[in-house]
């Protein structure tokens, strides 16, 4: 009798959407950037867990897809990468058509290199979608004082978009 009322608490939470992704589990500044795109729509968040061995970039990484009823689904992914000398958190903010909307360093862990977390040099990566060439110095303008960071969230963000659109298009 137990194991049967547990089955239809189970199926009754999945049917009703309470197994949806608490949002304590996403920094606050990252479920701000969610808000702001969505423009005050509701919308659910819930957690994917892409394949470790063949999606390497985003199997560590969080990824969740942002659902609203009448929209494709947009994406947030939350990675780290390494500045010189320890690792840094960041969001990646993407659109329905996997574009991205915003870029944003949550926390930056080491004295040197805090430059890239300033929004105006973070607005380089708007617009960017796989398909689209992201180099340091190129692509994206170098910044003194952040060249290990610069780079490594520059190259983070190009194959975290990379494996999103394979990931997306299966």
């Amino acid at each position: 009798m137990k194991s049967q009322i547990i089955i239809w608490v189970l199926l009754f939470a999945s049917l009703t959407g309470l197994s949806q992704t608490k949002t304590d589990d996403i920094p606050s500044n990252a479920l701000k950037m969610i808000e702001k795109a969505r423009a005050g729509k509701s919308f659910k968040i819930l957690q994917f867990y892409p394949e470790r061995t063949k999606y390497p970039d985003l199997g560590y990484s969080k990824c969740y897809t942002i659902n609203n009823q009448d929209e494709k689904p947009a994406y947030l992914i939350l990675a780290s990468a390494k500045g010189r000398t320890e690792l840094f958190d960041f969001a990646v903010l993407y659109d329905t058509a996997l574009v991205i909307t915003e870029v944003k360093v949550l926390v930056y862990r080491s004295a040197y290199g805090g430059e890239i977390s300033s929004g105006r040099w973070l607005r380089q990566f708007k617009g960017y979608f796989s398909g689209k060439s992201l180099e340091y110095g190129k692509d994206i303008d170098a910044i003194s004082g952040a060249s290990f960071s610069g780079s490594s969230i520059t190259l983070g963000i190009s194959k975290l978009s990379r494996q999103l659109s394979l990931y997306t298009s299966e």
